[in-house]
C-alpha cells in the first residue's frame, strides 16, 4: 500500500525494491514467502529487485552491515529516501530513522499514523489480494494462516488483533492489486508449525505442480531450525498410503540400505528437515516407523543419494515397496 501511495502521488522516482532474504532457506525471514515469488511480484510491478541475503540465525550486526553496505550503493547513484510501509511502531521508527540518518538517506513514510481498519478496507477496495502466510498463534489462532486477506478475514479477526497485522499477529503475501500488471497465480500448500508460529507455504502453481510430481528443488521447503521439525497440522496422509517419499537429510548422506539397517533415528532427528513434499506427512514418529519396517523386513528400500544446490545437504530418494 504504501508504494502505490507514493506512485499515485507521483513525488517520488521508485528505482527499486529492495528485500532480505535468507540464503539457506531462500525465503523472507518472517513472512516465510519463497524468493521465487519475489521474482515475480518485482516482475509484475515492472521493477528491479535487490536482494540482501542474510545468514540463519542474523546477529544485528551482520544485518546493519549488509543493508548499510546495499543503501551506502545506492547513494552513490542519486537515491536519496527509502521507502517504508510502517504505521505506528514508534520504536520501528526511530530505529530507521537513526540508522538511516548515519548514511545520509531520509525514510519516508507514506502512510504512517492512518487508521488500520480504514486502511485495511482501502487496500480491498482498491484491488489489493493477499493471502495470510505467517500466524503468531500467541495473538491468532493458527486457522488463520492460508486465508485470503478479504472482508470475511476481517470480520473474523478478534478485536485485539489489528487490521493489518502491525504489532506482528500475522504477515501477509500480495498477489495482485493496482501496482501489479498482472495478478501472479499462487496456491496455498501445507501449514507447518515452526519456532513457534504457523506458516501456510504459499507457492506458485508451477512449483505447486513440481512439488506434486516431486521434482521441485532443495530450496522451496522448509527445513528444521534449531534441531527442531517443523509440525505437520493438516495433512491425512501416512506412511502406509503414500508409496514414494522424499525425504531430506542436512550433513548426513545416505547411500544404500537393504533389508535391517543401523540408522540411528535420534540422529537423524536432529538434522533431517521438513520436506513439504505434497501432503505426506514428516513428523519423527514417522521416521521411527519407517526404520521400524526396515529393521522387520516388512520393507525393502533402496536409496540413491543425489547432491542438491545446497552445499551441505544431499537428498536420498526413498522409495517403499511392500514385501
Amino acid at each position: 500500500m504504501a508504494l502505490h501511495r507514493v506512485l499515485s502521488s507521483g513525488e517520488f522516482e521508485v528505482v527499486c525494491l529492495l528485500t532480505t532474504i535468507t540464503e539457506s532457506f531462500h525465503r523472507v525471514s518472517m513472512h516465510g514467502v519463497r524468493e521465487e515469488l519475489l521474482d515475480l511480484q518485482a516482475k509484475s510491478a515492472r521493477y528491479p529487485m535487490e536482494k540482501i541475503f542474510i545468514p540463519y540465525p542474523c546477529p544485528n550486526e551482520i544485518y546493519e552491515g549488509k543493508m548499510r553496505n546495499a543503501l551506502d550503493s545506492w547513494k552513490t547513484k542519486g537515491v536519496s529516501q527509502v521507502i517504508f510501509g510502517d504505521l505506528f511502531l514508534e520504536d520501528i521508527r526511530r530505529y530507521r530513522e537513526e540508522k538511516l540518518s548515519q548514511i545520509g538517506i531520509r525514510p519516508v513514510f507514506p502512510i504512517w499514523g492512518e487508521n488500520t481498519r480504514s486502511l485495511a478496507e482501502e487496500m480491498l477496495k482498491v484491488g489489493f489480494r493477499a493471502i495470510i502466510t505467517c500466524v503468531d498463534p500467541k495473538k491468532l489462532e493458527p486457522k488463520f494462516a492460508g486465508r485470503q486477506f478479504d472482508e470475511s478475514f476481517l470480520r473474523d479477526l478478534p478485536p485485539q488483533v489489528d487490521p493489518c497485522g502491525e504489532n506482528g499477529e500475522f504477515h501477509t503475501f500480495v498477489y495482485d492489486g493496482p501496482i501489479f500488471k498482472e495478478p501472479i497465480p499462487v496456491e496455498v500448500g501445507e501449514r507447518v508449525l515452526r519456532d513457534g508460529f504457523q506458516f501456510a507455504d504459499v507457492m506458485s502453481r508451477s512449483t505447486k505442480k513440481q512439488a506434486l510430481s516431486g521434482r521441485s528443488n532443495y530450496s522451496q521447503h522448509y527445513r528444521y531450525r534449531n534441531g527442531r521439525p517443523a509440525s505437520k497440522t493438516d495433512s491425512k496422509s501416512s506412511m502406509s498410503e503414500t508409496p514414494v517419499f522424499i525425504f531430506r537429510l542436512l550433513a548426513c548422506s545416505v547411500r544404500k540400505i537393504r533389508g535391517p539397517n543401523p540408522i540411528n533415528p535420534t540422529r537423524l532427528g536432529r538434522d533431517w528437515p521438513h520436506p513439504n513434499e505434497g501432503a505426506v506427512s514428516q513428523r519423527l514418529r514417522h521416521l521411527s516407523h519407517f526404520i521400524s519396517q526396515v529393521e522387520s523386513g516388512k520393507v525393502v528400500t533402496s536409496v540413491t543419494s543425489m547432491k542438491t544446490q545446497d552445499s551441505c545437504a544431499s537428498a536420498a530418494i526413498i522409495k517403499l515397496r511392500k514385501q
